[in-house]
């Protein structure tokens, strides 16, 4: 039950508001629905932890990480859907994988899916930002271990919004 079933007195199905405002603006199985849910998986996911790293430790001035995160999301509404989404899931039938993978098998195939997709696009978000020499060799190899360390839990993330907003079919999660 939410804080406004509370308040009000009523309640309603398992259903949260999210899940409900999505199901009256987007029909299930519908092409805009696919690609509301796979760019807030990306956006909800990759956003904060990106803008951390480029303040704190790429050095990147409050202007050009706010100018990183508009055009990654830019990029990413754009790309994700389109680009990201059918690579992983071809890259996972190339592999033969699928929910009954081992763990090991899902993370090769989402961190090496997710890396071929994110170097080309990350550099690209650091160059419109206006990021200098040095920070893109700070921020580029930190992207790529960031990458690295987060392509399985994205894939899982991803997954997950799929089932509960009702997306696209899961590619490597149930």
């Amino acid at each position: 039950m939410s804080i406004d079933d509370k308040v009000n007195g009523t309640e309603h199905s398992s259903t949260s508001s999210l899940q409900n405002y999505v199901n009256q603006l987007l029909p299930q199985g519908s092409i805009r629905r696919n690609y509301v849910v796979d760019t807030l998986a990306v956006w909800s996911f990759y956003n904060p932890p990106f803008a951390l790293m480029e303040y704190c430790w790429a050095g990147l001035n409050g202007e050009e990480v706010l100018k990183s995160r508009l055009m990654a999301i830019t990029l990413q509404a754009t790309t994700t859907r389109l680009i990201y989404a059918p690579l992983r899931q071809w890259w996972a039938d190339i592999w033969k994988a699928d929910y009954t993978s081992s763990k090991f098998k899902k993370w090769i195939v989402d961190t090496t899916g997710f890396m071929m997709y994110q170097i080309p696009v990350y550099t690209a978000t650091l160059l419109v930002a206006g990021a200098n020499e040095s920070e893109i060799k700070k921020a580029l190899p930190a992207g790529i271990i960031l990458g690295i360390l987060s392509g399985r839990p994205f894939g899982w993330w991803m997954d997950k919004f799929r089932k509960y907003l009702g997306g696209s079919k899961p590619t490597l999660d149930r």
